[in-house]
């Protein structure tokens, strides 16, 4: 992977854990469902239950800190597999990438959910503003499967 990539890649994966952390950490802080949140979906078919409603709430949340963990460990295990090798910052662990590829997905994936929850709400421009997040963090995957070539 080249550097300039590489840089690119660390720079993402820092806003995607500040981004995915602090929104769960939120959520999870509050330690109730957000009326906001109640009310957003109350005439869809995900508001026939109070109940669905809070456990959908409290899974977008445990996503969203798993994703965020992941691509903490993943980008702390950057700057300890790095080394230098014919000009070019290469990951010497497959693990590395691994849990990166496994953070992005789960990034992709929570990106996609919300996307989803604000299509199903009506919430059309919301929804393509998630699905922005989406593309870029598939992009930011890709750049990471780019060092195998």
């Amino acid at each position: 992977m080249k550097q300039r990539n590489l840089f690119y890649l660390v720079s993402y994966l820092v806003y995607l854990i500040f981004t995915l952390g602090k929104a769960s950490i939120e959520k999870i802080a509050a330690d109730k469902v957000p009326n906001w949140f109640l009310e957003q979906f109350s005439s869809t078919f995900l508001g026939s239950s109070e109940t669905i409603l809070r456990i959908s709430f409290y899974m977008i949340a445990l996503l969203e800190s798993v994703t965020a963990g992941l691509l903490f460990i993943g980008l702390f295990k950057i700057f300890f597999d790095l080394r230098k090798k014919n000009g070019q910052a290469n990951f010497l662990a497959d693990t590395t990438e691994a849990i990166l590829d496994f953070g992005l997905l789960g990034g992709f994936a929570t990106f996609l959910l919300l996307s989803l929850g604000q299509r199903i709400s009506s919430n059309f421009s919301g929804a393509a503003e998630v699905l922005v997040y989406a593309g870029v963090t598939l992009a930011a995957r890709l750049t990471l499967l780019q060092r195998k070539n």
